[in-house]
This record gives C-alpha cells, structure tokens and sequence, in this order.
C-alpha cells in the first residue's frame, strides 16, 4: 500500500501535463514536489525508535506551540511582513485583522494546533510532564482563539470530546472532570486577560462561530462536503475516467499557487480529483489501519497504552481536518506529523509491547526466585511444622 502511494504521487505530475498549461505546470510543480523526499524519507527509513520518535512529536507540539504565540506577537507588535508575505493574505473577520503564523495561514495553523492539542491530551505524561504539559495546552487553546479560525474552535471541541470518550487510561469520570479542570484553567487566564488587545479576539471568534445556533459551522461544512467541490468538477468539465487517473495540480489550486482554478476545500476531494482512486484509496489504507488496530488489540483483551491512543487520535484529528479542507502532506509542517506517524507506528509499538512483555518476564522470574530462597521458619511450640 505504501508503494501504491508512492507511485500515485509521482504519478500527478505526469498527468498533470495532459491538462494545463505549461506556464502553470511551472507554477505547480515546485510546491507540490517539496514534500516528496521528505515523504519517501519516511517510508525508507528503517531506524524508527520509541525515544526518537517521542522527541520528534516533543519538538512538534513546542513549535506549535511557539507558532500560536506569533499571533499574539502580532496583535500586539503588528504584522510580522515575512509572515504576510509568505504564508497569508491580508484579511479581516468581524472589523478585525487577521494574522499568519510561524506555521503558515490560519487554515494550517488550526488543523496543527489540532494535532498538538490530540498528542498532548491523549498521550498520557509521555511526552512531557503534567504541569507542562496543562500550561501548553492552555496555551495552545488560547492562542488558536486568537487565530479567528472557525476550524480551531471546532477542533479544540473535538480534541476535549475526543479525550473524554476514548482518550486515558483513567475512567470517563474522571477524564470529564480534568478537561473541566483544563477549561476553568484556561477560563482563568483569559479573565486575567479580559482587559488586553487579545480579548476581542477570543470573543469574536467564540460568539462567530456559536452565537445563537451552528448554523454558520454547518453551513460552511455542507459546502465543503460537495458544493465547493462540484463547482471544481463542473469547471475542469471532468469525466469518469478523469476520477480513475486523476486530473494532476489543477484541482489543488492555491495549495500549489494556481489561486485563479476553484478549490474544493476538501482534502478527499483534493486526493481524487488530483491522483484518482488510486491516490486517495493507498493514503486512506496507510492511516486508517492505525486506528484499526488499536482498535483489534482491544478486541482481544489487549490493554491499549498511551502509544495506541496517541496515534489513533493523531490519525482520527487527521481524518477529521481533512473533510474541512485542512492541512495534508502539501504543507512542509504537517508533513512531518502525518508521515512520521504512518511509519513509525508498527516499530514504536512492537519496541514498546516488547519492552512490556521483557520487564514482566524479568518481575515473574524475580518474584518466583524470591520465593525459592525464603528461609524455613520454625515457630516455638509448632513442634516440626514449617511456617
């Protein structure tokens, strides 16, 4: 499956010339190329180890974490131009400006956010410990709230939903009351910052997106789910066939700078309309089978450990940003957290269910040994029996 998708993504470009403009070809390919050796990397790599890995989504999470912070740094400082220039139009949402970040336009910064909030909340103390790891959520929630991303507000949503149904080895009673207790932190620090320039913000975002009813979250969400893609459809006049072998760059659109075709905001459509079946079935199959077999473990009475759900919310988060139109492997940053993800799991788990199966093997035999070197003991007045 992982070479099905390897030969889909060199297969785009080929296609891709049979349907544009050389121009625009010129335009596309570099954007679209950038991520493929860091993709192949990924799939020949054959060190993967649960400490490095364990460093890999550390790092992540602080540079998310850092690039929540540039917005911020922006309401306050202004606009950082290499920000603008690069990663983001210049826009307003409700009379205020919005800003890029560190890790690229708001839509990246939501779905990344996303994917930190997921690793944080579902992968126990692993990757940091406790307190630092509720003052980086708190954090991230925040400065997402900042963002004026309808897709973090639903994120964060999902992220704390997520957690208190299958997230944690503690019960569901106490998994609800720990994401109250994450709110009410983080209510507190926005009361402290109730007065500052950030305050507007986290009201505006908070009342857009849920003032009165969802309607305003559904509405965009039946768009994506067909409307904006058809109109994709319809303008490139696209053909059965065309959905078999795929159309190549143009339905991506401004993900690869060709900002003048339409874009389906869809991720699932991004991969069919642009790879074909074949594309969006191989990348669907390389993450869906994670969660599958978290999923098969516990079915077999296995104990899920806080890899499995790490991963398996990694993947679900995934799953769930792509339906919005959120970052895939076309962007640098989540390019690394998907891919580093899909092929770490086998060799992070099978090193951990090893280490596990060693230290419980190494108790049993101390516990038995123990037992066979205990001194007899004779009690005074048992006569000959041996306590």
């Amino acid at each position: 499956m992982a070479l099905l998708f390897l030969v889909s993504l060199v297969w785009i470009p080929f296609v891709s010339m049979g349907h544009m403009e050389m121009g625009d070809y010129i335009t596309a390919f570099p954007r679209y190329f950038v991520t493929f050796p860091f993709i192949l990397f990924c799939f020949l790599y054959r060190e993967y180890r649960y400490e490095f890995v364990k460093q890999i989504f550390r790092i992540v999470c602080v540079f998310i974490t850092v690039s929540v912070l540039s917005v911020p740094y922006q309401i306050v400082f202004g606009r950082v131009s290499f920000f603008a220039e690069t990663f983001a139009e210049i826009g307003y949402r409700e009379g205020l400006e919005k800003y890029a970040s560190l890790a690229g336009s708001m839509v990246a910064l939501g779905s990344l956010g996303a994917l930190s909030l997921g690793l944080l909340i579902s992968a126990g103390d692993i990757l940091f410990t406790k307190s630092k790891k509720t003052l980086l959520i708190i954090i991230t929630v925040l400065g997402l709230l900042t963002t004026l991303s309808k897709a973090a507000v639903v994120n964060i949503a999902i992220c704390f939903v997520a957690y208190v149904f299958i997230g944690g080895e503690d019960g569901l009673i106490r998994r609800s009351l720990t994401i109250i207790g994450v709110c009410l932190l983080t209510y507190g620090s926005y009361s402290v910052l109730r007065g500052s320039q950030f305050a507007p913000y986290i009201n505006t975002i908070v009342s857009y997106s849920l003032s009165g009813s969802s309607f305003r979250i559904e509405q965009d969400l039946m768009q994506r789910i067909w409307a904006l893609p058809s109109l994709v459809i319809k303008y490139h006049d696209m053909r059965f066939l065309d959905f078999v072998s795929g159309f190549g760059f143009s339905p991506l659109s401004g993900t690869v700078g060709l900002s003048k075709f339409p874009m389906a905001h869809n991720i699932y459509f991004d991969l069919l309309l642009s790879g074909g079946t074949l594309h969006l079935v191989s990348y669907l199959a390389l993450m869906i089978r994670i969660p599958l077999k978290a999923i098969h473990k516990r079915l077999r009475g296995i104990k899920i450990s806080s890899i499995d759900r790490g991963y398996s919310m990694t993947i679900a988060l995934l799953l769930v940003n792509m339906l919005i139109g959120g970052d895939s492997f076309y962007q640098p940053i989540a390019t690394v957290v998907i891919f580093v993800t899909i092929c770490s799991y086998d060799a992070v788990t099978r090193e951990v269910d090893f280490s596990m199966r060693r230290l419980l093997s190494e108790q049993k035999e101390t516990l038995i040994a123990g037992y066979s070197v205990q001194p007899e003991v004779t009690g005074r007045g048992m006569g000959r029996d041996k306590g």
